[in-house]
């Protein structure tokens, strides 16, 4: 398989310089670096996966410090244009907003490039991090946290409450399996994904500050639902785990879904500046599950099958 472009998640990157499973870290991006290049692929970094590996690096005591800086090096190399530029992939809403508008914020663009020169900066430096990046990133971990406490708030409220008011915990529906099997069929159905998409159509037309007709809206989303549909489905799942058995986004693993469904956004569309369609590279099994379900299975890959792809 050659001419795709490749972005490799969080985990995937932590895994190439995970000590315990990787002698030698830095021989190993390079090994990759090298069989990708042979092949005609080009790697891609995305901003979410640089944020979620920045976000441990604020204090040399976290366990994953160490790891995590060593994957932004590794990532930083694999997508380098030049010492001072790598290939970055746009973000969620970036993508949402350019598919269904063509537009694009000159916000997004700058915190985009602000998290480039930050990994370049880190690379770039050697032994202990100084006060001034180490405040920066301290804001990135703080936007993280913020975000990821915004989405749990949001599924409380919107998902656990509505479906139970009474309910004090993330299993509304333990009581009521009538009211399962109902909302079960509801979420499997083929208008479930538009009215996921729904939200994505709504935050982009604020953005554009545009005012659409219910038509207008109608069919953004039905776009939205088969241009990004891993996405969609990652978030089916979250909601069919809620309605099934109950689901505590509290829980680390959990309340990281957020970036999962960020990181997945695009996945098999075609990267305009060089006409390659996106793989993702992952080691977490809902992603890859969610892709199996919206049909784009063809455009993930787990780090064992992209090793085997690429020869390693």
């Amino acid at each position: 398989m050659k001419d795709i472009a490749v972005v490799f998640d969080t985990n995937a990157c932590r895994d190439i310089c995970d000590r315990s499973k990787v002698q030698d870290p830095a021989n190993e991006w390079k090994q990759y670096d090298g069989r990708l290049k042979s092949s005609g692929m080009l790697t891609f970094a995305n901003p979410y996966v640089l944020m979620e590996l920045m976000a441990h690096l604020t204090d040399e005591s976290d366990p994953d410090y160490a790891e995590c800086r060593s994957a932004i090096c590794a990532l930083y190399h694999l997508s380098a244009v030049n010492s001072q530029q790598v290939r970055i992939v746009a973000d969620s809403e970036a993508l949402v907003l350019r598919a269904l508008y063509g537009l694009t914020l000159p916000e997004t663009e700058q915190t985009t490039q602000c998290i480039c020169t930050l990994a370049i900066a880190i690379v770039n430096t050697p032994g202990a991090l100084d006060s001034i990046l180490t405040a920066k990133l301290q804001q990135i971990q703080d936007h993280l946290s913020k975000v990821q406490v915004q989405f749990i708030s949001d599924i409380w409220q919107f998902v656990v409450q509505v479906l139970n008011p009474s309910s004090i915990g993330w299993a509304p529906l333990e009581n009521d399996e009538t009211m399962r099997n109902v909302l079960l069929n509801i979420l499997r159905s083929a208008t479930m994904p538009q009215a996921i998409a729904t939200a994505f159509v709504v935050k982009a037309m604020h953005q554009a500050q545009l005012v659409e007709s219910p038509a207008k809206l109608f069919g953004n989303a039905q776009f939205v639902s088969t241009t990004f549909p891993a996405s969609i489905e990652l978030y089916r799942e979250i909601l069919k785990r809620i309605i099934e058995t109950g689901c505590d986004l509290n829980k680390k693993k959990r309340s990281n879904w957020i970036w999962d469904i960020q990181i997945v956004m695009g996945v098999g569309q075609h990267i305009a500046t060089i006409n390659k369609p996106l793989h993702l590279v992952t080691t977490d099994g809902d992603i890859i599950a969610a892709a199996e379900s919206a049909g784009c299975r063809s455009f993930v890959h787990s780090l064992s099958e992209f090793r085997a792809l690429i020869g390693m």
